[in-house]
């Protein structure tokens, strides 16, 4: 009975290809991958157009020249069923730029060659250098639709962002994120935290906050030793009370220093100008 030999698959294309190795993990290095469009057969496309009295249409559906959302990163396929259209996408329209990067077709040809394309499968990866914004559309380019290039939703357990970049504005710095941020757990800042509109603190806040607090264009002095706030408060409020106004609101008070005089029966009293009324009063009347 002949010996059997236990070997991985061979061939001269296969491991033993200088360019495609496999290792004993199970993991596969290759100087370049190209996906086989043969083998998408039966794979249902991400869009499916067709023509409708000269305009290009999802199958099944009544809108002419429906908008298309494609992911950076990603592969988006079209399958194209056209009589006097064909298929393009370009990155300008006036005059049209056809934007050929990442573009197979079924036929196998790619980039240029696969624009223009009435029948067949078109296939997509769209680059992370994509714009925001692209066409697809007729040779002319005078019946076309919108093409809107997102970055994908992905979901990370560690993101480091190496760059230093300082951010002084919402747009700039070297990590930037164009809608709300949620936070789930603590946020540590290094540096200067800047806040455009409310800070909301449900929890109350604590730690050190020696410096300056700007609100409604004054300026408070947080003593953070003994647990205070000093310096001016202008065009502000205290529980809707106005303070610094033309006419101050009423308040009321446990007690009060007043520097200078005061005038009217009503007003907080100044103990120097009582005390030296008092006196003269006592003088004049013997008392």
């Amino acid at each position: 009975m002949p010996t059997t030999v236990n070997t991985p698959l061979r061939t001269d294309y296969g491991f033993k290809s200088p360019n495609f190795t496999v290792d004993a993990d199970g993991n596969i290095s290759a100087s370049s991958l190209t996906l086989s469009i043969g083998g998408e057969a039966g794979i249902a496309a991400d869009y499916d157009f067709i023509e409708s009295a000269g305009n290009f249409r999802f199958s099944g559906q009544a809108s002419n020249q429906p908008g298309i959302t494609v992911y950076r990163n990603s592969t988006t396929t079209f399958d194209l069923g056209f009589t006097t259209l064909t298929f393009n996408i370009f990155s300008g329209l006036s005059p049209t730029v056809l934007y050929n990067t990442g573009i197979r077709h079924s036929d196998s040809t790619v980039a240029a060659s696969a624009q223009n394309k009435s029948t067949g499968r078109l296939t997509w990866t769209v680059p992370l250098s994509a714009p925001n914004t692209l066409y697809y559309g007729n040779a002319a380019g005078d019946v076309f639709g919108t093409i809107q290039v997102l970055d994908q939703t992905r979901s990370f357990s560690e993101v480091s962002i190496t760059s230093g970049t300082q951010s002084s504005t919402p747009t700039t710095g070297a990590l930037k994120v164009t809608g709300g941020l949620g936070v789930g757990l603590n946020a540590n800042f290094g540096g200067t935290m800047s806040v455009a509109s409310m800070i909301t603190a449900t929890g109350g806040v604590t730690g050190d906050l020696n410096g300056s607090v700007y609100s409604d264009n004054s300026t408070l002095l947080v003593d953070s030793v003994n647990g205070r706030l000093v310096g001016p408060i202008n065009n502000s409020t205290i529980d809707n009370t106005s303070i610094g106004a033309t006419v101050p609101a009423t308040a009321a008070f446990t007690t009060a220093s007043i520097s200078g005089a005061v005038a009217g029966l009503t007003a907080v009293p100044n103990k120097k100008y009582v005390d030296e009324t008092a006196t003269a009063f006592a003088i004049a009347f013997g008392i």
